[in-house]
């Protein structure tokens, strides 16, 4: 298909890029902060991940109240996290 006529739009974005200039560091720091928001977010569901997978499983896995509290070493039913 052809391009229309007239200014390419390429050329067009990089004017219209011009008029953000006043707003550069604005720009920037929500960019920055955006970028942060989005890495936190990754970072809670792998600490969670991490949670469930190497505490909750192990402990529902081998261990149930009645197993538990019969067992010598814990009168808790809740096995330490390592």
């Amino acid at each position: 298909m052809k391009e229309p006529s007239g200014t390419p739009y390429r050329v067009t974005f990089a004017r219209l890029l011009g008029f953000l200039h006043p707003y550069k560091i604005s720009l920037v720091v929500s960019t920055v902060l955006a970028i942060g928001s989005q890495v936190a977010q990754i970072a809670l569901v792998w600490v969670t991940a991490h949670v469930i997978d190497d505490a909750i499983i192990p402990r529902d896995a081998g261990c149930t109240a009645t197993s538990c509290a019969s067992r010598s070493d814990s009168t808790t039913g809740i096995r330490p996290v390592s």
